[in-house]
């Protein structure tokens, strides 16, 4: 968890600079990517358990584990995008 906190917190500025999308529109498209990353993450947990684990118990903390980031990422998408227009305090 301690590795991919900072990697989730840079990602979310890094998607949106790639996409070309203003920060103060970054909701939406962060979460399209999310729901897709996570539909196929799902599709793959179901149809190909053994992917992501040799016991259930791996496989359901591995989908825990992807619910987080995912919700994680919404919310600093959401930060981002409250905070874009927002004057810089000195």
């Amino acid at each position: 968890m301690s590795a991919s906190a900072p990697r989730q917190t840079s990602s979310v500025p890094l998607y949106v600079a790639l996409g070309g999308v203003a920060r103060s529109a970054a909701l939406a498209p962060v979460a399209v990517m999310c729901v897709t990353g996570l539909l196929l993450d799902g599709v793959a947990i179901s149809r190909f358990p053994s992917l992501d684990g040799s016991s259930p118990e791996h496989v359901m903390l591995g989908a825990a584990w992807l619910l987080w980031g995912v919700g994680v990422l919404l919310l600093l998408a959401l930060i981002m995008q409250r905070y874009a227009s927002a004057p810089l305090r000195r």
